[in-house]
């Protein structure tokens, strides 16, 4: 919606809806979480327009990931699964390769964020 609270819009009218949104550091897209009819039980992250348009799954797998951030170039997203059978935090690339793990503890890891910043 603007700013003003005009010309809203539902982005997760479909099956299975959205939650978590993020928005691209150049705000023209929106990364989210949902449960889609594709037959699966998960939980996959998704990226769109900012319209609504263009919607596409980035993970594609039979566990839930969830939670996704953005890195400060727009070029991966962090997000929480429980690929493996604990939750962790992993990074991906919008085109859905490049899966990387970057924690691996027993316990629980999740909600991941980015600095906007770079340290110096």
């Amino acid at each position: 919606m603007n700013t003003d609270g005009s010309a809203s819009r539902n982005l997760s009218a479909s099956e299975g809806g959205g939650s978590d949104p993020a928005w691209s550091p150049g705000g023209n897209l929106v990364a989210f979480n949902a449960l889609r009819g594709d037959g699966s039980l998960n939980i996959d992250i998704y990226v769109m327009n900012t319209d609504g348009s263009g919607c596409r799954r980035i993970t594609a797998h039979d566990d839930h990931d969830e939670f996704p951030a953005w890195s400060p170039d727009g070029a991966k997203i962090a997000y929480e699964s429980d690929l493996g059978g604990n939750d962790e935090i992993f990074t991906i690339d919008l085109s859905g390769t490049d899966l990387r793990r970057l924690t691996h503890n027993d316990a629980h890891d999740g909600q991941p964020s980015y600095c906007p910043t770079p340290r110096r």
